[in-house]
C-alpha cells in the first residue's frame, strides 16, 4: 500500500507527469494506492474509486467509472457544503 498525501501540491508539469504515470503503473499491476487530493480532475483520472469525506468521516464512495469531472465536483460541494 503507498499512502499519498497531496502529493502534486508544488511540483512542476514535468514532475506531476512522472507522479501521474507512476500511480498509473501502479493501478496497472494492481497495487493499492491510497491519495488525498482536492485536485478533482486527477482524481477522477487516477483513481477507481473516490470517497468524499465530511466532518473527518467517508461520506459517500463513487466509482469513478460512474462518474465524470462535472459529477465529481457536484458530489464534492454536496458533502462539503
Amino acid at each position: 500500500v503507498l499512502l499519498l498525501d497531496e502529493p502534486d501540491t508544488g511540483l512542476d508539469r514535468v514532475s506531476a507527469r512522472n507522479l501521474a504515470d507512476l500511480v498509473s503503473t501502479l493501478r496497472r499491476s494492481r497495487r493499492a494506492v491510497l491519495l488525498t487530493t482536492h485536485h478533482l480532475e486527477r482524481a477522477v483520472d487516477w483513481a477507481d474509486r473516490l470517497a468524499f469525506l465530511a466532518d473527518g468521516d467517508i461520506a459517500e464512495v463513487v466509482p469513478t467509472a460512474s462518474l465524470d469531472y462535472e459529477a465529481a465536483r457536484e458530489r464534492y460541494e454536496h458533502w462539503i457544503g
